[in-house]
């Protein structure tokens, strides 16, 4: 639930990647992945990643930043900016 974002790591550990940054969610599955095309998406593409996650999962930032926001988002759903 993106109303729950937290910058604590909870105990779970994220795997790493070779650009550095790390999965938002421990055991999450990519629903729908960055850059899917498709005309459902005004740009022809998906701008974001989905992850598939029950309700209440934690989540913590893939890198250095700042939330700014975090919540419904309308047709984007609950995201976290």
């Amino acid at each position: 639930d993106a109303g729950k974002a937290s910058s604590s790591d909870s105990g779970s550990q994220s795997t790493g990647t070779t650009s550095g940054y790390t999965s938002p969610v421990a055991g999450g599955t990519v629903g729908t992945p960055y850059h899917q095309s498709g005309s459902m998406w005004s740009s022809g593409y998906h701008t974001g990643t989905d992850f598939v996650v029950p309700t209440g999962t934690s989540l913590k930032a893939v890198g250095a930043g700042t939330v700014v926001s975090a919540g419904w988002g309308g047709a984007y759903g609950n995201q976290v900016v």
